[in-house]
């Protein structure tokens, strides 16, 4: 009798201990990233195309907005061209936690009544055009759902405004993660896109939109997030990472606001082509590519901006377009962002400046500037009497210092060393002069004169292994000069072979006649006359001073 009740408490505690093991496998199930196809009931595609044919299925619930239709807990997998397709209603469903392995769509919502459809925590995979479509469709929810590893789009509708689209996971797709076209007022939050072929958000014609708190990396193509004539919208504290080409770019989008973001890695940070009186504010981006590129976007503001290792660039053809922006209190590399327009008689020589950007300025002064780890060091547009003196534009991602359409400047002992296209460019500029600079390490030339830069003078300046394995350190398109016509001297270049003159690249077949055997000594020309008046005055103040005292000791005589 002991021996039986011995037993049988040993068979109680190892059934609580089972039930233990049990209720922990089950949780330890419930948490895996994506839906268990074989814990759900197996079912046949589900399509409706009316009213008249939901009474086909036995869903739970009975259609309206408190007790909607539940479409739920299914592992449909098929070869048809959906899995679940819902069209002409005027019910209300829910469609939760399936696991939807189709043809064609996963999910298909076709012209329904607005507001009357919530898709939340479904899997949807291998589709050859849309993991969840859909069309004409007002007021649709998603949430939580997985569209992976489709052909197509995971997400996709058009004229589908005021749709909801948060926390779901889009990636592998070949075409992108989600896109909207002609879907007004959406509202797009939380999302998870990664590894989709052609990109990440894609907004088409679409007004309206909020674009919020989104994660996306790795998206090739079009980028991370990209909006076409989609005016109005708000793109805020998304993180986008490594996505090709751009990860926030706005085409012909007018008063949308980019704000709060964080970008990283491969492309460019933000772009805005074509997309007026918009704001760029308190972004932060570290990209390989630009920073911050702005094009034809005139009357909009770039302010707050911190930019790391990267730029700005305004690109616009018209010299008085530059002046129709605000860009203040912006950062890049811990300093500031320098963006002077229609500006004349100012000196900035206190190193304070990051990048610089001098568009439609005359008389203008810049020296003891320090300008390292950007994409255009200084970047000159449209200007005239420019004078560049005993700056320091290095490490620089395209070039040290960069001339357009810009006369009569003087660039004249900087130092322009390893970056990564020229140390000196000049595009449609003439009449300059470029004298005493260092160019050294620069992968591409040290100078580089397009085929509309003429007239410029470039001499007594120091090249050294600049575009290591080519012919010349220097390339010249336009018709220029390589010497000091009244010295006969003309640059230093580290790979002169002694005889003769040095050739130089390029369409002009130009050519330096009197290389210089050793790097030339700049002389400062204000500090030299200073010296010697300094010279002169002081006898003629001795003999003042000594003059005084003679007159002096007459009078109290």
């Amino acid at each position: 009798m002991k021996l039986q009740k011995r037993l049988l408490l040993v068979l109680c505690f190892a059934l609580i201990l089972m039930k233990g093991w049990i209720i922990e496998i089950n949780s330890a199930n419930t948490n895996v990233d994506c839906l268990n196809a074989y814990s759900h009931v197996v079912s046949m595609p589900i399509v409706i195309q009316s009213d008249s044919n939901i009474s086909l299925y036995s869903f739970p619930g009975n259609g309206t907005e408190e007790e909607p239709y539940r479409i739920e807990n299914l592992n449909i997998t098929t070869t048809e061209e959906v899995c679940i397709s819902i069209s002409y209603t005027t019910k209300y469903f829910l469609m939760q936690n399936c696991f939807l392995d189709g043809d064609n769509y996963s999910i298909y919502i076709l012209d329904v009544v607005p507001n009357s459809i919530i898709i939340k925590d479904n899997w949807c995979q291998n589709y050859r055009k849309s993991g969840i479509e859909i069309r004409k469709a007002d007021g649709i929810e998603l949430f939580n759902n997985t569209c992976n590893n489709g052909v197509d789009w995971g997400i996709h509708a058009t004229f589908s405004p005021n749709i909801n689209i948060s926390n779901n996971t889009c990636t592998q797709s070949k075409e992108g993660g989600i896109f909207l076209n002609y879907c007004n007022f959406s509202y797009i939050y939380g999302n998870y896109i990664s590894n989709n072929y052609k990109g990440g958000i894609l907004l088409d014609s679409s007004f309206f939109a909020n674009i919020v708190c989104n994660s996306l990396h790795d998206n090739s193509f079009q980028g991370g997030i990209r909006l076409s004539r989609s005016h109005a919208a708000t793109v805020e504290n998304n993180s986008c990472f490594n996505n090709v080409q751009f990860n926030i770019r706005l085409s012909y989008s007018n008063d949308s606001k980019v704000k709060n973001n964080y970008c990283y890695g491969e492309g460019t940070g933000i772009s805005a082509i074509f997309s007026g009186n918009i704001s760029v504010t308190n972004n932060r981006c570290l990209n390989e590519g630009y920073g911050i590129f702005i094009k034809d976007s005139e009357h909009s503001k770039i302010t707050e901006n911190n930019l790391t290792e990267c730029g700005y660039y305004f690109y616009e053809l018209n010299p008085a377009d530059h002046h129709t922006y605000s860009v203040e209190k912006n950062l890049i590399n811990g300093k500031m962002f320098g963006y002077f327009t229609n500006q004349q008689d100012l000196k900035l020589s206190t190193p304070i400046y990051g990048q610089l950007l001098i568009s439609n300025c005359t008389n203008f002064k810049i020296m003891n500037q320090v300008i390292n780890g950007t994409q255009i060091g200084l970047l000159i547009k449209f200007s005239d009497s420019i004078s560049v003196i005993s700056n320091n534009c290095s490490f620089n991602k395209e070039h040290g210092i960069q001339l357009v359409k810009s006369t009569n400047s003087i660039i004249t002992n900087n130092v322009l060393s390893y970056n990564l296209l020229c140390g000196i460019e000049l595009e449609n500029s003439s009449a300059n002069q470029i004298t005493y600079n260092t160019l050294s390490n620069n992968i591409f030339w040290g100078v580089f004169l397009d085929e509309f830069s003429t007239n410029n003078l470039v001499h007594h300046n120091s090249f050294i292994n600049n575009n290591v394995g080519g012919t010349s350190q220097a390339r010249d398109d336009g018709d220029n000069i390589w010497y000091d016509e009244k010295k006969e001297e003309g640059n230093y270049w580290e790979d002169y072979s002694g005889v003769g003159s040095y050739s130089i690249d390029g369409s002009a077949d130009a050519e330096d006649p009197y290389p210089l055997s050793e790097p030339p000594v700049y002389r400062n020309n204000n500090i030299y006359y200073a010296f010697f008046s300094l010279l002169i005055l002081i006898p003629i103040t001795v003999l003042l001073i000594k003059k005084y005292r003679i007159n002096k000791i007459k009078v109290l005589r």
